[in-house]
């Protein structure tokens, strides 16, 4: 299994999260949409989420 990767992007800050837990599931605590909006502003950060046990999608993850 592989996690190294390269991103480029157009924005100058990025932010990483790092989650032991289903990186799809970023925000589910969060009902209300608008509030969401709020807290990943995609117009002038780029968000990097990573699962970083390896499993929910990683490729050759063990179960």
């Amino acid at each position: 299994m592989s996690l190294s990767k390269r991103l480029y992007h157009r924005y100058n800050m990025t932010i990483l999260i790092m989650t032991p837990y289903d990186k799809r599931l970023l925000g589910a605590a969060i009902p209300v949409a608008s509030a969401k909006s709020n807290l990943l502003d995609r117009e002038h950060y780029a968000f990097v989420v990573v699962d970083w046990r390896g499993f929910f999608g990683s490729k050759d993850a063990k179960t």
